[in-house]
């Protein structure tokens, strides 16, 4: 598995039994963000930043999942007067001819910058600052590239859909706003961008594990299994394998306890004359005992 999202949601559904291959569940990584990691990659972001003439501190990113609904002159409109540099970045699987259509439209100013949608997204992620959004995968890869990562949420996923978005599939880093809050929404994020980069960092490692080593951890596991040698990293638990470990070590603890507690018992109220059972009575403590019963499991245990 490539990251805590997709542990959890195994987690949940765990108790499948097709859930549970014959050695294991693993949160690895993400492969794909290991060449992030190298000194290739950073020069040839910085080769991209030339070639498309990319200039400015405060760079934003637009990459929607779906072009549609005035969605990329919503974003023009709002990022214009706090971004240095605009990027827009289509999907390979728009069409050519709507996308052009569109760009004919912009505004003719040097720093609005249309990358090509066949280009790989991850080098026009390394370069912008801020990404804005609807409910692309892009927002789960910011984090990768130290790009602080923003949906829209007004934006619908697809163009005439009547479709209700859901909180629920984005990730807890993205930032949420509307259109009509998307400049201030960008200007506050530039305004305290050390503070949400630091934060994004502490996110992405608590989000992503392995990070620019997630293939050679796949290749170990699979070279430890293949030649019989103990797992390089543990294979991940169920909640339902981490409940039933709750619960056998609550039964160990309530059967020592039971023993203990059974002479006590025996001692404060089996032996005690019926005089003084009623002073225990007044006093509620065979209300105590009851419940103490109940939780120790008296009847199973007498």
């Amino acid at each position: 598995l490539p990251d805590t999202v997709s542990q959890d949601t195994w987690k949940e559904d765990a108790a499948h039994p097709e859930a549970h291959p014959t050695v294991g569940v693993f949160n690895v990584g993400w492969p794909k963000s290991d060449s992030l990691f190298s000194d290739k990659f950073e020069n040839e972001v910085e080769q991209y930043r030339l070639d498309n003439k990319i200039e400015g501190d405060h760079i934003v990113l637009y990459a929607p999942t779906k072009e549609g609904e005035g969605k990329l002159f919503d974003y023009v409109d709002a990022v214009s007067g706090v971004a240095d540099a605009l990027l827009i970045k289509h999907a390979p699987y728009e069409y050519e001819s709507e996308l052009r259509s569109l760009y004919d439209q912009l505004p003719d100013r040097d720093n609005i910058h249309v990358l090509h949608w066949d280009e790989q997204i991850m080098h026009a992620l390394s370069v912008a600052d801020v990404v804005v959004s609807d409910e692309s995968s892009v927002l789960q890869e910011a984090p990768l590239t130290d790009t602080v990562p923003v949906a829209v949420m007004d934006w619908p996923k697809k163009p005439n859909s009547d479709v209700e978005r859901s909180y629920s599939q984005l990730p807890d880093f993205a930032i949420q706003c509307d259109i009509d809050e998307l400049g201030d929404t960008v200007d506050d994020i530039f305004e305290g961008y050390d503070f949400r980069l630091e934060t994004l960092q502490e996110q992405c490692l608590e989000h992503y594990p392995h990070l620019g080593r997630s293939s050679e951890v796949v290749v170990d596991i699979i070279e430890a299994v293949a030649n019989d040698e103990p797992l390089p990293v543990d294979p991940l638990s169920s909640s339902k394998e981490i409940q039933q470990t709750e619960d056998s070590i609550a039964r160990t603890v309530r059967s020592k306890m039971a023993k203990q507690y059974l002479r006590f018992r025996y001692v404060i109220k089996d032996r005690l004359s019926e005089k003084n059972e009623q002073r225990l009575k007044k006093l509620k403590v065979d209300q105590i005992l009851n419940k103490t019963d109940k939780i120790i499991g008296y009847k199973k245990y007498r």
